[in-house]
């Protein structure tokens, strides 16, 4: 196997620097909060602006990054014109991966930026929340890999390439 070949555990490592990620942000954001206060905070009126903008892309974004890994699955393995192996379901199911899990992280970035707006710590907190549970409940599972190899032991409703 050479070095460039994508593993299962490559999959457990991104899943979890991902979602470690939203650990380092609240942690700068405490940090950030317990110095001077900034004299560039905005005000109440602009974070109201910026938390109803970003809560509305957030809303907007969730089940896309929950669909989104399903959705981009299913075309990839629709549009394969070779067999599915086993390296290349792999392949596969960490490129859909990831841009869910990095869609699910843009919400966190989003409470983040919030922060350092308005220099208010509760505005991270919900962006971060959500955020993490949306990459934690995509944990990688070795089954949602074999179903893309077989989808014939998926139920008939199930689009190609989705077990989950």
């Amino acid at each position: 196997m050479s070095q460039n070949t994508p593993t299962f555990l490559t999959s457990l490592i991104l899943w979890g620097a991902m979602l470690f990620s939203n650990a380092i942000y609240v942690f700068i954001a405490v940090f950030m909060s317990q110095q001077e206060p900034a004299a560039a905070a905005q005000s109440a009126e602009d974070t109201r602006m910026f938390l109803m903008v970003f809560g509305l892309i957030s809303v907007v974004e969730a089940p896309l990054a929950l669909m989104a890994r399903k959705f981009l699955i299913g075309k990839m393995v629709r549009e394969s014109e070779e067999p599915i192996t086993p390296l290349k379901a792999l392949g596969i199911y960490q490129s859909a991966s990831l841009i869910g899990w990095s869609l699910a992280e843009s919400i966190s970035i989003y409470g983040l930026v919030l922060f350092f707006l308005s220099r208010e710590l509760w505005t991270i907190y919900p962006f971060v929340g959500v955020g993490a549970l949306l990459i934690a409940i995509t944990y990688p599972r070795r089954g949602q890999i074999d179903a893309i190899i077989s989808p014939s032991t998926l139920p008939e409703d199930t689009p190609d390439g989705a077990a989950w």
